[in-house]
């Protein structure tokens, strides 16, 4: 778990500062993506942010994340989305948002406020809209 985490933190800071992705950070993002997917969430904690988009991960066989950095300062949140497939049937493709993006993402957040990676806040996306009103992401119609 120290290993995922420490690896995490520097593939986060290599997306971030858009260096090319590599074939490690690329297998450490995907694993952050599975182990938030696994994790437990608590529907009475919930939360929404407002924020810049700081990484976007498509994992193949598992749901997706999004990073956000909060406009308020106070703190980085990732958030589980749900399956490539599942995504692309809404529009939320990797070509619908970019990171540096504001977006607003509504959810709730991981069971005793766990934290993933480098001190991010784990939480499970519900909605997200970009900051034209327009939404790219939307759980409930994942069961239609």
């Amino acid at each position: 778990m120290q290993r995922i985490a420490a690896s995490l933190a520097l593939a986060f800071s290599t997306t971030v500062f858009g260096q090319a992705p590599t074939p490690e950070s690329d297998k450490v993002l995907s694993a952050a993506a599975r182990q938030l997917a696994g994790m437990t969430f608590d529907s009475k904690a919930s939360v929404t942010i407002r924020g810049r988009i700081s990484t976007l991960v498509w994992p193949e066989r598992s749901s997706g994340m999004i990073v956000v950095e909060a406009s308020d300062g106070v703190g980085q949140y990732a958030f589980s989305t749900a399956g490539v497939p599942a995504m692309a049937k809404q529009g939320f493709t990797r070509f619908a948002v970019h990171p540096g993006e504001e977006v607003i993402v509504t959810g709730v957040l991981a069971a005793s406020n766990a934290k993933i990676g480098p001190g991010l806040t784990a939480a499970r996306a519900d909605l997200i809209t970009k900051s034209d009103g327009s939404r790219v992401f939307d759980r409930s119609r994942l069961l239609q």
